[in-house]
């Protein structure tokens, strides 16, 4: 399926290298049966091989040894020093998707890490939803930003807890916070 979105011999030999080569129809095959666009695809496809060329002179050998940390490393250190690739990300999303749907890699087990907030921000997202009746983006953007400022608060004063949270201590949060540069909308969403 590769030859349909690749003319070039040449193209195809580079293309077919490295760890992902053997599964590189297989996700052709598969984006043109979801209808993805030509070029698009044929951006995925190319990010992908440039990707399975670094995995392997990284001593990868088969695909089922790539994992998140390898293309953080290809996005960091291949990719970022030449600029700005805006479709990288999203085509080796593919790639992972494509492998873990083949049974090549497992999906990793998120550690949940402690989080001292999250009974408050459950609360309030409950507060939020039947109290104010917002739409579940709407209470996501609200939780994001409490938890930006309770991630402050506890910066700003370790040795305070919060119910000694002051309104002072609210207004330097939105003065130090606008001084930044963040959307209106983001600052307009704090704000409430």
């Amino acid at each position: 399926m590769l030859v349909y979105y690749f003319k070039q011999h040449w193209r195809l030999l580079q293309l077919r290298q490295g760890p992902f080569a053997e599964h590189l129809d297989g996700l052709a095959r598969e984006l043109h049966s979801k209808r993805y666009c030509h070029k698009g695809s044929q951006q995925t496809l190319s990010i992908i091989g440039r990707f399975s060329i670094f995995a392997q002179m990284q001593g990868i050998d088969s695909a089922s040894q790539i994992d998140e940390a390898l293309v953080e490393r290809f996005l960091k250190e291949e990719l970022a020093p030449e600029g700005v690739f805006k479709y990288a990300p999203r085509a080796l999303r593919h790639m992972m998707d494509y492998l873990r749907s083949k049974g090549v890699i497992t999906t990793p087990i998120e550690k949940k890490s402690y989080d001292p907030d999250e009974d408050l921000l459950v609360g309030y997202d409950e507060h939020l939803r039947k109290v104010r009746g917002l739409a579940q983006c709407t209470r996501q953007g609200c939780l994001r930003g409490a938890r930006v400022f309770l991630r402050w608060y506890r910066e700003q004063h370790p040795d305070r807890v919060l119910v000694d949270l002051l309104g002072s201590d609210v207004m330097n949060f939105l003065i130090e916070t606008f001084s930044q540069p963040h959307s209106i909308t983001w600052k307009k969403r704090l704000c409430c």
